[in-house]
């Protein structure tokens, strides 16, 4: 698992992809390749920053608790995601598999080393924060200023554009409660809007995680308001659906 955790692939950007061979062989040496059972915890909020982490398959997400105790996900991870260098030497974050996950675990400490001597790398860690940061302002302005439909439409747009299904369906891979506390809503008006968007004919619901979108432009519509700007994102709409 490891090798292919370095490897490259034609739809996800791994590590290793544009790496040398003796860059590819360094970093084998500190890293090491696990299963994570689903709803298993492989990093807890307030630990020290002893390792990076590279998504291989499956789901996971990072979350915080508030101190009232009411949790919030500030980011899902798909194949490819990494979990990268944190401000401070301790996680701020907890981090749990959604479905279970194949990831490849890099010692902090060897791989730093072998950042401040590979400029390849170097760049690609980089890009790889990038994309975090980018992923997460988009989240921020998604939950600070979209109504609760077009957050649970957004919410499927970004779903379906990560995760593989079979034919026109896919699989979420969240409970009503876990997508609630990723959109800053509650697990009832989560079932209350996904109800809504099934009535008008945008998706259809063949149990509560089996999704198809049935009528993609008008889920554009709904998360981008303008005609114009729905269609032209639209055009360039390519889920990972296979079939």
């Amino acid at each position: 698992m490891t090798d292919e955790c370095l490897s490259c692939s034609g739809e996800v950007n791994y590590l290793g992809c544009d790496l040398t061979e003796a860059e590819l062989t360094s970093l084998r040496k500190f890293s090491a390749s696990f299963e994570i059972k689903k709803k298993k915890t492989f990093i807890l909020e307030g630990d020290p920053q002893d390792y990076y982490y590279q998504i291989f398959s499956g789901v996971a997400g990072t979350y915080n608790y508030f101190p009232d105790g009411k949790r919030i996900i500030t980011e899902i991870l798909f194949a490819g995601d990494f979990i990268g260098p944190q401000p401070g030497d301790r996680y701020p974050f907890t981090a749990e598999s959604l479905q279970t996950v194949f990831l490849c675990r890099f010692e902090k400490k060897k791989m730093d080393q072998l950042i401040a001597r590979s400029p390849n790398l170097k760049d690609k860690i980089n890009m790889f924060q990038q994309n975090a940061i980018n992923k997460a302002r988009t989240h921020l302005l998604t939950i600070s200023h979209k109504a609760p439909l077009e957050r649970v439409a957004s919410f499927l747009l970004f779903i379906c554009g990560n995760i593989e299904g079979s034919g026109q369906n896919f699989l979420i891979p969240m409970g009503r409660q876990e997508i609630g506390d990723y959109l800053g809503l509650s697990s009832e008006t989560v079932s209350r809007n996904m109800t809504d968007l099934s009535a008008q004919g945008i998706i259809a619901m063949e149990t509560p995680s089996l999704v198809s979108i049935c009528d993609p432009a008008q889920l554009y519509q709904l998360v981008y308001g303008d005609q114009a700007m729905a269609g032209q994102e639209f055009a360039g709409f390519q889920p990972k659906l296979s079939g």
